[in-house]
């Protein structure tokens, strides 16, 4: 698998007989001494690539203005992005824009998603998918069929155009930056986990698929998630019985006294893809 939009090509010239050699007559010598041929080549051939091997730089990155939020794109595969200042909230608290990466199930190509969410309940308003791992497979696989990069090309300027208006989205309102909170454990989830922020404790049961928040042991709120994540697969005849929900980070916003949850898709199976994470809004007690 190679990076898409770049590609090495290392041409070697082979010089010419040095001066005053002569080329062999591999045919059957004649009796008679023959004359000394021309020299075909007096001086050793320039290089084809004198300066070394040439190298077809990659699509600059569609980057922020140092210091702004919002999305870069450094290649379509291996997740190879960032989003400095996201998800972040509008000054209105009308609206939270984030990104989303879904799990491409093994190939490794980037699943992105720049969403827009209702910043009463994390509901999406808009999805745009700026890079799609099934537009990067068919590229390549057409650019190695014909040799050339053309079908590629033309995809880095669509996933640029895509990014540009993710950022014109951004540069269009005033947001502010949210607190995060994010899951310490990278492994596979647990039927309960928590995270704590200051005197909170946010609790997720997967089972029950059902958020619990308390305050010194307290229940302070209960949110009911069974209608915005789907219910586990209990199946265990297929390699890829579906995603399992986890409290992977909260995304705190003191002034308005909203957190964003951001449930996290473990993909249950090898090499099995994932649908992304899942957000809602709940209140900050």
């Amino acid at each position: 698998m190679r990076i898409a939009g770049s590609i090495v090509v290392v041409l070697f010239a082979i010089a010419g007989a040095a001066g005053g050699s002569g080329c062999k007559d591999k045919a059957k010598p004649k009796a008679a001494p023959a004359p000394a041929p021309a020299v075909i080549d007096a001086a050793p051939a320039a290089p084809i690539d004198a300066a070394g091997p040439v190298v077809a730089a990659a699509p600059p990155p569609l980057t922020p203005p140092v210091g702004a939020r919002g999305v870069q794109i450094r290649d379509l595969q291996y997740a190879g992005f960032a989003a400095p200042g996201l998800p972040a909230i509008k000054a209105d608290g009308s609206e939270v824009v984030t990104t989303a990466v879904a799990d491409d199930g093994g190939r490794g190509y980037l699943d992105l998603h720049f969403l827009v969410l209702d910043g009463a309940d994390g509901h999406v308003r808009n999805d745009v998918r700026l890079a799609n791992p099934d537009e990067t497979s068919e590229a390549e696989t057409a650019d190695d069929q014909a040799g050339n990069l053309d079908v590629e090309t033309a995809l880095f300027a669509r996933v640029r155009e895509r990014v540009a208006q993710a950022n014109a989205w951004l540069g269009a309102s005033t947001y502010r930056d949210l607190a995060t909170v994010a899951r310490a454990d990278e492994g596979a989830p647990q039927p309960s986990e928590s995270i704590v922020v200051g005197d909170l404790t946010f609790t997720y049961d997967l089972a029950a698929r059902r958020l619990t928040v308390t305050r010194g042991g307290q229940t302070v709120a209960t949110h009911d998630l069974s209608k915005r994540v789907p219910k586990p697969s209990q199946r265990s005849d297929s390699p890829c019985p579906g995603d399992l929900a986890y409290l992977h980070a909260l995304h705190v916003d003191a002034p308005s006294k909203k957190v964003v949850v951001e449930l996290g898709a473990y993909a249950q199976g090898h090499n099995c893809g994932s649908n992304g994470p899942i957000f809602t809004i709940v209140p900050l007690p």
